[in-house]
C-alpha cells in the first residue's frame, strides 16, 4: 500500500456526530502569537503584513489530521494555528480516522493519507463521490469553512484494469465525477504535504475584513480553491483557467506556487471578492430502467444533485444527452451583475455541443454524444470515461470557481450504433517469441509483405541464436564466480578466527586472487550477453519500425488478438482482463443487445437468444410475420453475496415480471390490447 493506510468501506454510511476535545486557546492569545516561524520569503511577507495589520493570520483556523499522524502537517510553522484533538471515545471508535463525516464548526482544513485498494472501496474522495449523502457532505463542507486534502493513492494512474505502463498497477481516471469541494492530490502518502502547506498560508494572508467576510458568506474555501487553481504552475496564460488543465480531477503537488497563493489572498479586497458559481437542472433526458438500460430497480442515471456539482452516468441505449441548465443561483457578495461562460474541460468538443442562452449567458442547451475511454489529453497517458463541462460565473472583475456538470460512460459496455456488449474487456497479447510471432504473421501474409516478415522472422532468429549462445556461454562462469565468492568467504571466516595462522592469510590471499579472476571471467562473459542482448532488441526494433505499412499491427503491445489468436501458444500468450466498473455504480451485466428499427432488441447470452420489445417486455410469441403478439414484463435482480464481502459483485439477473401483454396489428399498426397480471414464472 506504499505507506497509505487502510480505509473501511463503510465510512460514508457513518452519521455520527461526535464531540471534539478543542482545547480552545482565548483569540487574544493566539494573536499574540507570531503570524508564523517560516523564514522563506512567504514567512517574510506574512510578518510584513500582520505586523501593518494587513493580514488576517490564522487566529480561529484549525488542523485536522485524520490519519493517526501518518502524514501530519507540522503546525509550529503556524503558532496561531489550532489542532482538532480527539477523545479516547472518539480513537476507539475511529471517528479520528480517513474520511471527515460531519462539518466542523469552525475553520477547518485537514488530511488524511488513507485510502483502500482500487477494488475494494478505493481513496477518500472516491468514497465521497459514489454516494449521494457523500456529495451532499462535500456541499457542505465547502460552504461552511471545510477543506480537505486526500491522496488518490492508486485512483487516477495511467493503465487500465490494474495494468499500467513498466508493470506498474494503472486503472486511468477512476473518479466518477469532478467537484471543486476538495483537494485530491496526486499519488500515496505524503502527496498532500504541498497543499497542506499551502493552505494555512494562504489563510493567513487574507486582510482581516476579507476573511470576515468570506467566512460569513460562506465564501472561504471556494475563494481558497478559486486561488490554487487561477496559481497553477502548469499554466501559462491566463486564458488557461478556463481548461481542463487548471480544474482537474487530481492536483499535482509540483504545481503549487505557495507564494503565488499568498500574494493573490493578500491582494484581494471585498470589492474583489470572486462570485460563486452554482447550477442546477431545467430539464433533461431521463432513459427509463428496464427499457432504455438495465439494472437494479430505482436506479437512474442520477449520480449527485448539489448545488455546485451535476453528475450523471451514462447508462440508456441512446447516444445523445440533452440537458438545460441553469446558473441563477449563481451568488455574488457585492450584489455585482453576473454573466456565465459555459466550458468543455474535458471531452472532445466536436462531441459536445453548448449554446448559452438568457440574460449573461444564465443557462446553456448543452447536448452531447456518447463518449468511450479516451485519453484525458491527445498526448495524456492517463484515460478517462467521464467528460468535465464547466460554468464560471464573472462579476465584470472576477471570475469564479467553476461549478461542474460531468457525465461517466460505463467502461465494461462496448457500443456500436445498433449494438451494445455487456461485460466487455480489454485484450492484451504478450510476445513470447519474436521470432516465432513474425513467422506466424508471414504465413498469414503475401506478396512483398510476406517476403519483408519472411526476413525479419530469419533476421530475429539469428539475433536470438546469438543471444541465447550468449547465455548459455555465461553459465559455467556464473557458476565458477559463485564458487570462488563462497571460497573467499569460507577463507576470510578462518582468517577472522585464525588472525596469525600462516596458512589461514595464505589461503585468504589465494582466494582473493581466484574470486578477481572468476569475476573478470564472468564480467567478460556477461558483457557478450548485453552485446547479444542489444543486437536483438536493435534487430527488433528496426526491422518493426521498418514494417511502415501497418505499425500498429507489430508494436509490442498491439499485436492484433484475432491474429494472435491464430499463431503458436509458444509465440504468444493472450490475456484478457474484464474492464472494471466499480460495483457501486453498476452491476455488471453479461450479454449483448442487438437493436432493431423498432426499438426493439434481440439478446444474446449464454448461447441463447431472446427477443425483446421497445418498451422493454420479453417476446414469449409471435406471428408468421415474425411480429411480437405476445410479451412479458420483465424484473432485474441481483443474486445476494455469499461469504464476507465488501461489495456484491454478482451479475444482474433477468426474470420474467408480473404482466403478461397482448398485442395485434391492424393495417400493419401495432396496438397493444390488454395487461394482466400472471404468476411470476422464472425466465431464466
Amino acid at each position: 500500500m506504499i505507506g497509505i493506510r487502510v480505509l473501511s468501506s463503510l465510512l460514508l454510511v457513518s452519521s455520527i456526530i461526535f464531540s471534539i476535545a478543542h482545547g480552545d486557546e482565548p483569540a487574544d492569545d493566539l494573536s499574540k502569537k507570531p503570524i508564523t516561524t517560516d523564514t522563506t520569503p512567504i514567512g517574510k511577507l506574512l510578518k510584513k503584513w500582520y505586523t501593518e495589520g494587513t493580514a488576517a493570520g490564522n487566529v480561529g483556523d484549525w488542523y485536522d489530521n485524520r490519519d493517526g499522524e501518518h502524514s501530519p502537517l507540522d503546525i509550529r510553522i503556524w503558532p496561531q494555528l489550532q489542532k482538532v484533538k480527539y477523545t479516547e471515545e472518539d480513537f476507539k471508535l475511529k471517528r479520528n480516522w480517513a474520511a471527515q463525516r460531519i462539518v466542523l464548526p469552525n475553520v477547518t482544513f485537514g488530511n488524511s493519507s488513507t485510502s483502500a485498494g482500487p477494488t475494494t472501496g478505493g481513496s477518500n474522495p472516491r468514497m465521497y463521490y459514489l454516494s449521494s449523502m457523500g456529495m451532499k457532505l462535500l456541499e457542505a463542507h465547502y460552504r461552511r469553512n471545510n477543506l480537505y486534502i486526500y491522496p488518490e493513492h492508486r485512483d487516477h494512474d495511467p493503465g487500465r484494469n490494474g495494468v499500467g505502463p513498466n508493470n506498474e498497477e494503472g486503472w486511468g481516471d477512476m473518479y466518477p465525477t469532478n467537484t471543486p469541494y476538495l483537494i485530491i492530490s496526486q499519488g500515496s502518502s505524503g502527496t498532500d504535504q504541498p497543499f497542506m502547506r499551502a493552505v494555512p498560508f494562504t489563510l493567513a494572508a487574507f486582510r482581516p475584513e476579507v476573511k470576515k467576510k468570506l467566512i460569513e458568506k460562506g465564501l472561504l474555501m471556494p475563494t481558497v480553491q478559486r486561488i490554487l487553481r487561477t496559481t497553477n504552475r502548469s499554466l501559462k496564460k491566463v486564458e488557461d483557467y478556463f481548461t481542463g488543465q487548471a480544474h482537474p480531477s487530481v492536483f499535482e503537488g509540483r504545481h503549487v506556487d505557495a507564494l503565488a497563493m499568498v500574494e493573490m489572498a493578500h491582494a484581494m479586497t471585498v470589492e474583489t471578492i470572486p462570485p460563486l458559481a452554482a447550477i442546477k437542472v431545467l430539464e433533461e433526458d431521463a432513459p427509463i430502467n428496464g427499457k432504455d438500460f438495465f439494472d437494479l430497480p430505482g436506479r437512474t442515471e442520477k449520480l449527485a444533485d448539489t448545488a455546485h456539482v451535476i453528475a450523471r452516468v451514462w447508462r440508456g441505449v441512446s447516444d445523445k444527452r440533452r440537458v438545460i441548465l441553469s446558473a441563477a443561483d449563481s451568488e455574488d457578495v457585492n450584489a455585482k451583475p453576473l454573466s456565465f461562460r459555459w466550458v468543455v474541460l474535458r471531452g472532445e468538443e466536436k462531441r459536445i455541443q453548448i449554446k448559452p442562452r438568457g440574460p449573461g449567458n444564465v443557462e446553456a442547451e448543452i447536448t452531447i454524444s456518447y463518449h468511450a475511454r479516451r485519453p484525458i489529453t491527445p498526448d495524456s497517458s492517463m484515460e478517462s470515461n467521464r467528460i468535465d463541462i464547466g460554468v464560471f460565473a464573472d462579476n465584470g472583475r472576477e471570475v469564479s470557481t467553476p461549478a461542474f456538470f460531468t457525465y461517466l460512460s460505463l467502461d465494461d459496455e462496448e457500443r456500436t450504433p445498433n449494438r451494445i456488449i455487456y461485460g466487455a474487456a480489454t485484450t492484451e497479447v504478450k510476445i513470447l517469441d519474436w521470432p516465432k510471432t513474425f513467422s506466424a504473421l508471414s504465413a498469414m501474409s503475401e506478396g512483398a509483405q510476406k517476403e519483408t516478415l519472411d526476413q525479419v522472422a530469419t533476421n530475429l532468429a539469428r539475433a536470438q541464436e546469438l543471444l541465447v549462445q550468449a547465455k548459455t556461454a555465461r553459465i559455467e562462469p556464473e557458476k565458477k564466480r559463485n564458487a570462488a565468492g563462497a571460497s573467499r568467504a569460507a577463507a576470510a571466516k578462518k582468517l577472522k578466527d585464525n588472525p596469525d595462522d600462516a596458512t589461514a592469510k595464505a589461503e585468504a590471499a589465494q582466494a582473493q586472487v581466484e574470486q578477481m579472476k572468476a569475476d573478470k571471467e564472468y564480467k567478460q562473459a556477461d558483457d557478450r550477453v548485453k552485446v547479444a542482448q542489444k543486437g536483438f532488441d536493435d534487430e527488433l526494433d528496426t526491422k518493426r519500425d521498418a514494417l511502415s505499412d501497418s505499425p500498429r499491427l507489430y508494436s509490442r503491445k498491439q499485436i492484433d488478438p484475432v491474429k494472435a489468436a491464430m499463431m503458436p501458444k509458444d509465440a504468444v500468450q493472450i490475456i484478457t482482463r474484464p474492464n472494471y466498473v466499480d460495483p457501486r455504480l453498476a452491476v455488471t451485466r453479461r450479454w449483448i443487445d442487438e437493436y432493431d428499427k423498432e426499438g426493439g432488441w434481440t439478446r444474446r447470452e449464454g448461447g441463447k437468444t431472446t427477443r425483446f420489445t421497445a418498451e422493454g417486455w420479453l417476446v414469449t410469441r409471435e406471428d408468421d410475420k415474425g411480429r411480437p403478439i405476445q410479451a412479458s414484463t420483465v424484473i432485474y435482480l441481483q443474486d445476494p453475496p455469499t461469504g464476507k464481502v465488501i461489495f456484491n459483485t454478482n451479475p444482474l439477473k433477468w426474470n420474467l415480471g408480473e404482466e403478461e401483454i397482448t398485442i395485434s396489428y391492424e393495417d400493419d399498426k401495432r396496438i397493444v390490447n390488454k395487461r394482466k397480471k400472471v404468476e411470476k414464472e422464472s425466465g431464466q
